[in-house]
C-alpha cells in the first residue's frame, strides 16, 4: 500500500508491506521515501500500531532472521525500482535500554548490513549517539547526498545526527 505525505509529515511517499511470521504475528514495514531517493524503513508488529513505543517492543518469539530477512528483501526490491536510492533505519532502544547510544537493535543492524550490502554499492555511516545506520547508494550523482540527507533527518525527526563513515565503526564518539 503506498500514500503521499501529508503537509505534517516530512516525506513525500510512504509505502508499507505487510507480512506474517513464522509465529503467525503480523509485521508492518515502512518505507518513506524522501527527498533524493532517500527511504527511512521502520517496521513494528501491525499490534502496536498504535502505540507510541512501537519500535521499541520485542515479541521473545525466536524470529528476528525472518522478520530482518524479510525487510532486506523489500530494501533490494525499492533498489531494482531504483538504483539509487539510498536507506536509513534507527535502531530504536528496547524499553529496558536508558540509552539511544548503540542500542541493542543499533549493533545488529549494523553487523547485518555491513555483510548484506556491498560496500562497493553503497557507503556505510553510523551515528552511534542515535543508533542510526545509514547507506548511501554510490551510484547517485547528487553532490554532497550524505549531508543533505543527514540535515533532512535531522529536521524531520529533531534527533541530532552525525554520522560517520563505518570504517571507523569501532570508534567512540
Amino acid at each position: 500500500m503506498n500514500r503521499s505525505g501529508t503537509e505534517g509529515d516530512c516525506f513525500d511517499l510512504e509505502s508499507i508491506y505487510t507480512f506474517k511470521s513464522n509465529c503467525n504475528l503480523t509485521y508492518l514495514v515502512r518505507c518513506q521515501l524522501h527527498t533524493n531517493s532517500f527511504y527511512a524503513v521502520k517496521f513494528h508488529l501491525k499490534n502496536h500500531t498504535d502505540s507510541g513505543d512501537k519500535y521499541k517492543f520485542l515479541t521473545n518469539r525466536g524470529n528476528s532472521q525472518i522478520i530482518l530477512n524479510t525487510v532486506l528483501v523489500i530494501m533490494e526490491s525499492l533498489v531494482t525500482e531504483n538504483p539509487y536510492v539510498s536507506f536509513g533505519i534507527l535502531g530504536a532502544p528496547l524499553l529496558s535500554e536508558k540509552s539511544k547510544f548503540k542500542t541493542k537493535r543499533y549493533r545488529l543492524y549494523s553487523r547485518i548490513f555491513s555483510t548484506f550490502f556491498s560496500p562497493l554499492t553503497f557507503s556505510h555511516f553510523v551515528c552511534k549517539k542515535s543508533s542510526a545506520y545509514l547507506l548511501i547508494n554510490r551510484t547517485s550523482t547528487t553532490e554532497n547526498l550524505k549531508d543533505k540527507i543527514e540535515e533532512k533527518l535531522i529536521d524531520c525527526y529533531d534527533i541530532l545526527f552525525s554520522f560517520k563513515n563505518s570504517i571507523n565503526i569501532n570508534e567512540e564518539e
